[in-house]
């Protein structure tokens, strides 16, 4: 079985990445980074690093391909594209790649939290 991780760079995704080897191996495991430089400065050697940009379905849905359940990590807000339409290329991606199972990083009870930081998190459950 395949795991991948999004956002494999930032701290969330480095500690995930490194607790995901120990459990299933690094041969099972696939970082998706946004930049590949930094993914092979920062993850562990010999973990299957693949490019992706939750900016760009094409590139997520390819750095997707043969993976059997990804954990999605949410992005941060405030980029050159919004945050709501990041996650939405994701979750377009991970349907078009026929991914089996996701796990998403959302923010506490997102669907009645009436904070603005839920927002993007309802849309993307949605």
């Amino acid at each position: 079985m395949k795991y991948a991780i999004t956002a494999a760079t930032g701290n969330f995704g480095q500690i995930a990445i490194k607790k995901l080897i120990d459990l299933v191996g690094t041969d099972n495991v696939i970082a998706i980074v946004r930049n590949l430089e930094k993914g092979q400065k920062l993850l562990p050697k010999g973990v299957e690093i693949r490019q992706g940009d939750y900016d760009d379905v094409t590139t997520m849905e390819k750095a997707l391909k043969g993976i059997d359940r990804v954990l999605f990590i949410s992005s941060q807000p405030g980029g050159k594209v919004a945050r709501g339409t990041q996650h939405q290329n994701v979750v377009t991606a991970i349907k078009n790649a026929g991914v089996d199972f996701v796990a998403y990083t959302s923010f506490p009870n997102a669907q009645a939290s009436t904070s603005a930081l839920a927002n993007d998190h309802r849309l993307t459950r949605n």
